[in-house]
């Protein structure tokens, strides 16, 4: 076997590896805090500071369940 194709198993190892410990993190760990709002529920303005609006990503809750 030449080294790009060891490479190449290598490398589709580490993917299926990962892949499968993902899984397994979102099935042990079901919910999560919102990725917009951190679980604030607020969104806040990047550009005007004293800016804010409730969270549509996640309806202004505060746990979310995790995709996968």
């Amino acid at each position: 076997m030449s080294e790009a194709a060891q490479g190449g198993v290598i490398f589709a190892a580490i993917v299926i590896i990962a892949i499968i410990a993902l899984a397994w993190s979102a099935g042990r760990h079901p919910m999560s805090s919102c990725r917009s709002c951190k679980g604030t529920g607020i969104r806040r303005s990047w550009l005007l500071p004293g800016r804010w609006r409730n969270c549509t990503s996640c309806s202004a809750g505060v746990i979310n369940r995790r995709p996968l």
